[in-house]
């Protein structure tokens, strides 16, 4: 564009030139009459001043040129340089001004971040994780906590409720009554991956855990002086009917594994018609026609009306004294008076559930149904008995126990708990 200067300019002589002709025209008009001597010094003034307009007009049109020029230029620039170009800005009165170049930045491959020495690394770094609320975070470390290689947790045992007592290849749960036992039998060399060899196998195991079940089963004891093994040597007729009993045990679970061993499990529970078979000659579950607490009967009668609290069975607490569970057991106190033996509790009971629950826990004696809700709490002082499995409880215990039973009857009902650890 031309500067509002440069065009000035050019109206201006313009406008001289025209004004100088016009005065020239009136002038010519005027003197045409003249003389010619005034005619000649006129035509001479003319001439010098029109020589001095024409150079004016002249320098105008350079400048007019000039500026289009230095327009035309700037508006073909390359078109690879238009976008570095700034906006030019003119001023109305100061001259015109060249555009400034904006640097550009060239992009370049992604070069290794320089850390100062001593410096952790943003990938080394504990990342921050928002976990909730107001200005709280946690650091996440960049190392497991645990190396977990190699790392394999055991498989839990399923948790068996009751006094479970531990044997060679065999337990007894004393809660439940139940024996089992296991056997083991391996198959030779190549006959493993045959139906037949694998089938000899189990058979073999599973007469192994009958074997090691008969010989748990003599290991039990029935009395303070008398063990299982002690009526099968002296009566044929049980041991036929155990042995009978032994080879239909029930066969809990049975396993073959890759390398030709057969694992067999068998049981059988120590309660009802097998139990009165084995211990029903030796061992009577009938009350005692005298009442073991007669001594006590006036005391017990006036005090069972003024308990304010009925009592649903009897909790023995007997994990300080080391006592054994056995078939049949005995309470007494420290003189030696019995308060509960097979001959207190009814027979259906004994023979049904056992004449004692022995509990393999605290929690799970106070939570035994056999007790109750509301069992009276006692304390084994010791144990008495070869095979360690009768209770003695205080003098003090003794004569409580027997006037809340005279009130309650629990004991007859055989709802007695021992908590043996």
């Amino acid at each position: 564009m031309v500067s509002k200067k440069v065009l000035a300019s050019v109206c201006l002589a313009t406008l001289l030139v025209g004004t100088q002709a016009a005065a020239e025209n009136t002038g010519v008009e005027s003197v045409a009459g003249n003389a010619s001597d005034a005619t000649a010094v006129s035509a001479a003034g003319e001439a010098g001043s029109e020589l001095s307009q024409i150079q004016l007009l002249e320098q105008a049109i350079r400048e007019v040129e000039a500026q289009v020029a230095r327009e035309g230029q700037s508006e073909t620039m390359p078109s690879e340089a238009a976008p570095q170009s700034t906006t030019q800005q003119i001023s109305p009165q100061s001259a015109p001004v060249l555009s400034k170049v904006t640097p550009v930045m060239k992009y370049q491959g992604q070069q290794p971040v320089q850390h100062a020495q001593g410096s952790t690394s943003p990938a080394q770094a504990p990342r921050t994780v928002y976990r909730g609320g107001t200005g709280l975070s946690a650091e996440t470390p960049s190392a497991p906590l645990v190396n977990d290689e190699g790392f394999k947790m055991d498989a839990a045992d399923a948790y068996e409720p009751g006094f479970i007592q531990e044997f060679d290849n065999g337990a007894i749960n004393w809660l439940t009554g139940v024996v089992t036992a296991t056997g083991e039998s391996y198959a030779s060399g190549l006959e493993v991956s045959s139906r037949q060899a694998r089938l000899r196998t189990v058979r073999a195991a599973t007469i192994e855990a009958r074997k090691n079940l008969f010989k748990i089963l003599g290991k039990i004891p029935v009395t303070e002086r008398l063990h299982v093994r002690n009526i099968l040597h002296s009566d044929e007729d049980v041991m036929q009917y155990v042995r009978g009993d032994m080879q239909n045990s029930r066969i809990m679970s049975t396993a073959f594994n890759e390398d030709g061993v057969a694992t067999v499990t068998v049981s059988v529970t120590l309660r009802g018609v097998f139990l009165e078979k084995l211990i029903g000659k030796r061992v009577s579950f009938h009350r005692l026609n005298k009442n073991p607490y007669s001594g006590s009967t006036n005391n017990a009668a006036g005090a069972q009306n003024s308990l304010p609290i009925t009592y649903t069975g009897l909790l023995v607490d007997a994990r300080d004294v080391g006592v054994n569970p056995a078939i049949t057991m005995n309470i007494v106190d420290e003189a030696g008076q019995v308060l509960y033996s097979p001959r207190i509790v009814t027979r259906n009971v004994a023979l049904k559930k056992g004449m004692v629950e022995y509990a393999g826990s605290w929690e799970e004696g106070v939570a035994s149904e056999r007790s109750a809700s509301n069992p009276l709490i006692l304390k084994a002082v010791t144990v008495q008995g070869k095979a360690r499995n009768n209770i003695v409880i205080s003098d003090e215990q003794a004569q409580l126990l027997k006037q809340i039973n005279n009130a309650n009857k629990f004991l007859e009902e055989g709802r007695v708990v021992v908590v043996c650890r």
